[in-house]
């Protein structure tokens, strides 16, 4: 694949260069030829860097992260409004704000 876009760009460049036309037609070739080089250089860095060994690495278990309230703290609270005052301290000694 690398080979064959590099023969590619480099055979619109020279029709580039020995075609002096100012028109739409130079553009798009124009473009064209950046377009096979930037295929030309991404098909050379996968066929480098594709052969290499993935490191596969187990997948981690979940661990929520803690609230900063104790189990007694939480059997104490029975009503909405109490776990709301905890949210809004614990909200207001992380820094963040609703404002």
């Amino acid at each position: 694949m690398a080979v064959l876009a590099s023969l590619a760009t480099l055979s619109i460049l020279v029709v580039l260069l020995l075609w002096r036309r100012d028109d739409v037609l130079t553009v798009a070739l124009a473009l064209l030829g950046v377009l096979c080089g930037v295929v030309t250089v991404v098909a050379v860095n996968a066929a480098r860097y594709g052969r290499q060994p993935r490191e596969t690495a187990a997948p981690q278990p979940y661990v929520p992260t803690p609230l900063g309230v104790d189990a007694d703290t939480l059997d104490t609270l029975d009503s909405r409004d109490a776990m709301h005052a905890v949210n809004v301290r614990r909200r207001r000694a992380s820094g963040l704000n609703d404002r």
